[in-house]
This record gives structure tokens, C-alpha cells and sequence, in this order.
């Protein structure tokens, strides 16, 4: 089985916790079974914590906490070289930086719900474009 690399932003994760039977909750559903290697730095590793954790979206604290040990054992960490990028949304730069770093040595592709807040480039897709596109013709 071929191992897909990718970035997956927050809202990919926020998106699955809320309703698993998604695209977003596809996405990881892959990576629990080792599919689909997501790729990280510390950045990134702290948003999904803290973002999970906000209280706006009521998840239970220790379900969270159960979530993140077991996803957290599927994560790989790349080193990044910090840059003066201009996204709309400054909390958007690791995830840009990760990605780019990682294409250097594999293809990689970055997945977000808020696909504007990204370069156009070919593997930066939603979801639904990664599952229909990548995922089922592997």
C-alpha cells in the first residue's frame, strides 16, 4: 500500500471530531490505518491542542486528551526553516512551511477546509478533492 504525506490543518481535524462520517473524518480515518502520514512541527502539534481544547466546540476534555495520544503516535515531525510569508492568516504559516518543506523530498499535499487562505498549487486541496482524487486512485 502506497503511503500518502500530508499537512492536515486544524479545521480538517475540528471538522472530523464533529462528525466522523465526512470527508474531514475520512481523512482520518487514513491516517489511523496508516494510509495517510501526516506531517507536523511543534506549531502545528500545539494549535490542534489548543484548538481542540477551546470551548466553543463542547468536546469533552479527557475524549480529547485520548484523541490527541493516539493521533499524536501517527504524526511526523519536520524541521522547517521559519520565512516571511504573507498569508491572510498568520496561524496558516506552519502548516504552508511544512508542506513546502516536505514537497522537497516527497509529494506531499496539504489538506484545508480554507482552501483561499492558500497559495493555488496543486496538492493544496480540501478534503473531499483529496479522498475522491488521491485516496481512491492509489
Amino acid at each position: 500500500m502506497e503511503k500518502i504525506y500530508a499537512v492536515i490543518d486544524t479545521n480538517i481535524v475540528v471538522s472530523a471530531l464533529l462528525k466522523m462520517d465526512s470527508y474531514p473524518g475520512s481523512v482520518i480515518v487514513e491516517i489511523f490505518n496508516n494510509r495517510v502520514i501526516p506531517l507536523v512541527n511543534k506549531e502545528i502539534r500545539d494549535e490542534y491542542k489548543e484548538v481542540l481544547n477551546r470551548p466553543k466546540f463542547r468536546f469533552d476534555k479527557n475524549k480529547i486528551k485520548d484523541f490527541l495520544d493516539v493521533f499524536n503516535e501517527y504524526l511526523i515531525d519536520v524541521e522547517v526553516e521559519k520565512s516571511s510569508n504573507n498569508m491572510k492568516d498568520i496561524s496558516d504559516i506552519p502548516f504552508y512551511e511544512v508542506y513546502r518543506e516536505s514537497s522537497k523530498r516527497f509529494e506531499t499535499y496539504l489538506i484545508t477546509g480554507n482552501i483561499k487562505h492558500f497559495p493555488k498549487e496543486n496538492n493544496i486541496m480540501t478534503p473531499k478533492d483529496f479522498i475522491e482524487n488521491v485516496v481512491k486512485i492509489r
